[in-house]
């Protein structure tokens, strides 16, 4: 029976520095804010915001999966509120992070996380979020913050231009891939490097899933264009 995973394929990018903006505010070894592609929030609108995450040097925030161990990041919005709707983050391409003998993903410079946020018809005046987030080094550090945004009519915008430009530099899906299963918990996951946006862009594999597959670097093969990832099943050495 085939294992059932999810495969997450990123292409290697130049990354972008973040400028921030809006207020911030200071916690144990990060920093962190959250900010709207618009001065105001609209009701009844849609529109973008980002929760931003700048941890200290050597210490890192997690992905999704944050791999053999760590917690992803999350925002909710408090109770009381109307009925709005916010979608999941949007991720930047993450990295392994080393600790033996543990292997997680995430990242250990600044960060933006864009969704996007639907806003009722008609509600209280503010819109109030409280982010979490797990911040490590060797040790680890939960924290959450509360912000709030005034729901009104405005005009302009504040951080449209840097929340798209993280939105359009995020991974794109991909699915041109084929997969192998092979004996003891071994799978092949396998790619046409012409079939690629970038054909000569670093390819990077990375399993959504925090269970199936083990979070260290898979052995990686390539002949006549043909790239081929050696996966590893959790329980399996």
């Amino acid at each position: 029976m085939h294992t059932r995973f999810l495969v997450f394929l990123v292409l290697m990018l130049q990354s972008f520095a973040l400028a921030a903006q809006s207020p911030s505010f200071r916690h144990e070894h990060i920093e962190v804010q959250l900010i709207a592609s618009q001065k105001a929030l609209r009701p009844g609108g849609s529109q973008w915001m980002a929760l931003r995450l700048k941890p200290d040097p050597n210490w890192h925030v997690y992905w999704k999966n944050p791999g053999d161990s760590g917690e992803a990041p999350r925002i909710e919005g408090l109770a009381d509120q109307g009925l709005f709707t916010a979608s999941d983050f949007i991720y930047p391409v993450p990295e392994r992070i080393e600790i033996p003998p543990l292997t997680n993903i995430g990242y250990e410079e600044e960060i933006l996380l864009p969704f996007s946020l639907t806003l009722p018809p008609e509600g209280s005046p503010n819109l109030s979020f409280r982010a979490h987030w797990l911040v490590c080094e060797k040790s680890c550090i939960p924290g959450e913050q509360v912000f709030s945004f005034p729901l009104a009519g405005s005009e302009g915008t504040d951080d449209f231009g840097l929340i798209h430009s993280a939105v359009d530099k995020a991974p794109k899906t991909f699915t041109a891939w084929s997969h192998e299963k092979g004996e003891a918990g071994k799978e092949r996951l396998i790619i046409d490097r012409s079939a690629l946006p970038w054909p000569e862009a670093e390819v990077e594999f990375f399993p959504l899933q925090s269970a199936g597959l083990k979070s260290a670097k898979p052995e990686q093969s390539e002949v006549d264009s043909q790239l081929t990832f050696q996966l590893q099943s959790e329980g399996f050495s």
